[in-house]
């Protein structure tokens, strides 16, 4: 949301310069407060400006320097003046954080409704950077409450409610922001608060009317969003590490307000989709007391993110009890199975709960352990998974677990009954897979203990 941080390209000193006498805002630049004193005491220019239009003022607010502010306020300095980016001395005390400096220079005349030429207007940037004291001050002189930037569309209520100011958002939501005005995204400010899982700025929101069920551009409602975003760090291998937040809270509260848990995002994905995409049991547990639909499914697959290797289409007609085994989710699937999950379940290329529990599908991301994976099969096969179903490929739950190198699952999965010698549709058994399926070197152990089970030599054409 924010704006480049300086927005300062002031020439060197002693650089030429629009007006001749630059000696103010020469010394105001470097920091040298004595020398700026004497100068403004000897009546020097104030106003002089830098071939890039910034003046001392610029300069001052940049260091947040409130004794010269006040001096060159004093002296008569143009409280108003642009730099050539068109940017005034108190957007830049703004969004350096400095406060004082800020309602320092509003007090001074500052015009409270200046805007940037992207629209980003004074108060735009107070909410953005929290200062409540500078936003109240700026109201107080009239600055607008609903007026939105150009870029996005995007109003100080929403950049309050998404960086979680809450002080912010209450004095805005008081002064007559508009609650569900429409970022170009569809986004509201209740949906900005619910990403960054705000619980107070969402309960401040809903106080003031804003419309629990309004729907983004993809059809999430505030609870979706809530349920299924995270804090995080990226880390290697394309995974995440995610920090404490407080979405889960926000999704408790949404749900204790009314919010809809079976409403569901253009794709299909419900609140609960997004409890066990984060592995939250709580909020799982507490969408299914609130009646969310256990066997709700994805109608389209969602997107995959820029740089993923890993394709989502599988999920195209998944559970949440589907998605949970995709990514060896344990206690979510007993959760899920508890409350009436179909276990039996098949996607829309025909792959069960249990061939995705085994490994079958695009899931390579998972890295649950052995033990893990093991307990999965045996509670699905305990309620009757069929260890021969085979999908639209004609792979079967023994495919997946050899193409995973899961030898416990393996012997298991024969155990109850499994074909060691099953083809798919391209004539591939189990032990082609491990042999040939792999562009690593294959699994010794994996291929042992299929030929020990009666595994036939696999047939390549040469």
């Amino acid at each position: 949301m924010a704006v480049a941080a300086a927005l300062l390209l002031a020439a060197p000193a002693g650089a030429a310069a629009a007006n001749d006498d630059v000696r103010v805002v020469a010394a105001v630049e470097r920091q040298d407060w004595s020398a700026a004193h004497a100068l403004i005491a000897d009546g020097a220019d104030v106003s002089a400006a830098q071939p890039d239009g910034a003046t001392a003022l610029h300069w001052a607010a940049h260091w947040g320097h409130a004794e010269t502010v006040a001096r060159l306020v004093e002296a008569g300095a143009k409280v108003d003046a642009l730099n050539d980016l068109a940017v005034p001395p108190l957007w830049i005390a703004i969004d350096n954080g400095s406060a004082d400096v800020a309602v320092q220079l509003i007090d001074a005349g500052a015009d409270a409704a200046a805007h940037l030429p992207s629209g980003e207007t004074m108060l735009m940037t107070a909410a953005r950077m929290g200062l409540t004291r500078v936003a109240s001050r700026l109201i107080e002189e009239g600055a607008d409450v609903r007026l939105a930037e150009h870029e996005r569309g995007q109003t100080a209520l929403m950049w309050a409610a998404a960086e979680g100011h809450t002080g912010i958002v209450r004095r805005l939501a008081e002064s007559g922001a508009a609650v569900d005005a429409r970022s170009a995204g569809r986004f509201t400010a209740l949906m900005f608060a619910a990403r960054a899982g705000d619980v107070d700025a969402v309960q401040l929101l809903l106080d003031a009317g804003a419309d629990i069920e309004a729907r983004s551009i993809d059809g999430s409602t505030p609870l979706v969003i809530a349920s299924r975003s995270i804090d995080a760090l990226a880390a290697i291998e394309w995974t995440v590490i995610p920090n404490a937040s407080g979405h889960e809270a926000t999704a408790h509260y949404l749900i204790e307000s009314g919010a809809d848990v079976n409403a569901a995002d253009r794709r299909g994905r419900t609140p609960l989709f997004g409890a066990v995409e984060r592995n939250r049991l709580d909020l799982a547990q507490m969408l299914l007391d609130a009646g969310a639909e256990v066997d709700a499914t994805i109608v389209d697959p969602p997107a995959a993110l820029r740089g993923d290797y890993i394709g989502l289409r599988v999920l195209k007609g998944a559970t949440p009890l589907w998605a949970a085994a995709r990514e060896g989710k344990l206690e979510m699937m007993r959760l899920l199975i508890e409350a009436g999950a179909d276990p039996h379940h098949a996607n829309a290329s025909g792959t069960t709960v249990l061939m995705v529990t085994s490994g079958l599908g695009e899931n390579d991301a998972r890295r649950p352990p052995d033990h893990v994976v093991v307990e999965a099969v045996t509670m699905l096969l305990d309620l009757g998974a069929d260890v021969h179903a085979v999908n639209r490929g004609g792979q079967t739950a023994l495919h997946g677990a050899a193409s995973m190198w899961e030898d416990d699952v393996i012997q298991l999965l024969v155990d109850r009954g499994a074909d060691v010698n099953v083809e798919d549709s391209r004539g591939r058994t189990p032990l082609h897979l491990v042999e040939y399926g792999n562009a690593n070197a294959p699994s010794e152990s994996t291929a042992a203990l299929l030929r020990q089970l009666g595994a036939a030599e696999p047939v390549v054409e040469r």
